[in-house]
C-alpha cells in the first residue's frame, strides 16, 4: 500500500507560490514579463524539491509523477470514472453556457451543484480511494487558481478574474472569492472522513450516508431550496430572511428522496441482498436540520450544511 506524506511539500509550494506571484503583480508590462519568467523558474525549483521530498516517502523510491500516473490509470475502473467525470463536466459547461443570462444568477450557479452529484456518486460507489485523492488534488489546484487571480498574475490573472467574478454572490464581497472552494470543500469533507476511517460503504449504511451527505445537502437540498424558492416562494421566514418556507420544504423533500434513491443505487451496484436498505432515522433528521439551518442562517451554506449533516449522522450512527 502506498504511504506518503506531502504536508511539508504542500506548505513549501504554497509559500513559494505566494512569494513568487507577489513579485509578478506589477504595474508595467515589462515588470510583469520579468515576474512571469521568475515565477516559472521558481515553480521548476519547487517542483524539483517536492519531487525529491516525496520520492523518499514512496515505496521503492519511485518518483511521485510515475506513482500518480500509475494511480490514475492503473486500474480500468479509474479510467471509466475519469471518462464519466469528463463527460459530466463537458455537458455541464455546455448547458451552463447555453442558459447563462437567461435564468437568474442564483439558479445558474446551482447547475454546478448538480455537477457535484454527477462527479461524486460514481467515485463513492466504485472507488472512494481514487475520489478522495482526486478531491485533494482538485482542492490544491483551486487554491492556486484563486491565488493567481488575487495577485493578478500575467496571462492568467485577468482571465480567471473575469470568469470567477461573473459567478459570485454577496458572500464574496471581500478580496478572496472562496464560494467555489467552499462548494468543493463542503462536499469533500464527508468523503475524506469516511476514507480516513477506512469505513466500508458496502457494509456500513452509516458510512455511505456520511460519504454522500455533502452532495445531498449542497448538490440536491440547497440547490432545490434555492431554485424552488426563487420560482415559487411566497412566504418568507421570520426575521427579514430572503429565504422562503416553500423553498426550505422543497429542499428537505428533495434531500429525503435523493437519500432513498442513492441508497437504492448503492444496493444495486453492490449487489446487496436487500434491494433498498432503508436509512436510519438519524439521516432524515440530519437533512431536516440542515434545511432549517439553511433557512435561518446567513453562513456559507456550501460549507455549513454538509458539516451539520455529517455530525448528526456520525454522532447518532456511531
Amino acid at each position: 500500500e502506498e504511504n506518503f506524506n506531502v504536508e511539508g511539500g504542500a506548505l513549501l509550494c504554497c509559500a513559494a507560490t505566494t512569494a513568487v506571484v507577489s513579485v509578478v503583480g506589477r504595474e508595467t508590462k515589462s515588470e510583469k514579463t520579468i515576474g512571469f519568467v521568475l515565477s516559472v523558474c521558481a515553480w521548476l525549483a519547487v517542483i524539483a524539491a517536492i519531487t525529491v521530498r516525496v520520492s523518499y516517502n514512496l515505496e521503492g523510491g519511485v518518483d511521485p509523477f510515475s506513482w500518480a500516473i500509475a494511480f490514475l490509470v492503473g486500474k480500468t475502473r479509474r479510467q471509466w470514472i475519469s471518462g464519466i467525470w469528463l463527460t459530466a463536466l463537458f455537458v455541464t459547461v455546455a448547458v451552463a453556457n447555453r442558459v447563462n443570462g437567461t435564468v437568474p444568477q442564483t439558479i445558474y450557479r446551482k447547475i454546478f451543484h448538480a455537477l457535484a452529484v454527477a462527479l461524486f456518486l460514481p467515485g463513492i460507489l466504485i472507488d472512494i480511494d481514487f475520489l478522495a485523492v482526486s478531491l485533494a488534488i482538485a482542492s490544491v489546484i483551486m487554491l492556486y487558481v484563486e491565488m493567481l487571480r488575487l495577485l493578478d498574475a500575467p496571462l492568467l490573472g485577468k482571465v480567471i478574474h473575469s470568469y470567477v467574478s461573473s459567478n459570485t454572490d454577496e458572500k464574496d464581497a471581500g478580496p478572496l472569492v472562496l464560494t467555489h472552494f467552499y462548494l468543493l470543500l463542503g462536499t469533500s469533507l464527508p468523503v475524506w472522513y469516511v476514507w480516513v476511517r477506512r469505513d466500508s460503504i458496502e457494509t456500513s449504511t452509516v458510512a455511505f450516508l456520511i460519504s454522500i451527505c455533502g452532495i445531498i445537502t449542497v448538490g440536491v437540498q440547497d440547490a432545490a431550496a434555492s431554485t424552488f424558492g426563487k420560482l415559487y416562494g411566497k412566504h418568507k421566514w421570520m426575521g427579514g430572511s430572503k429565504k422562503s418556507v416553500e423553498g426550505t420544504a422543497a429542499g428537505i423533500i428533495a434531500a429525503l428522496l435523493s437519500t432513498l434513491l442513492f441508497m437504492l443505487v448503492r444496493d444495486v451496484v453492490m449487489h446487496a441482498d436487500t434491494l433498498l436498505t432503508l436509512p436510519p432515522l438519524s439521516a432524515f433528521f440530519a437533512f431536516i436540520l440542515a434545511g432549517i439551518v439553511e433557512a435561518v442562517s446567513d453562513q456559507i451554506d456550501n460549507l455549513i450544511l454538509p458539516l451539520v449533516a455529517l455530525n448528526v449522522i456520525a454522532i447518532s450512527g456511531g
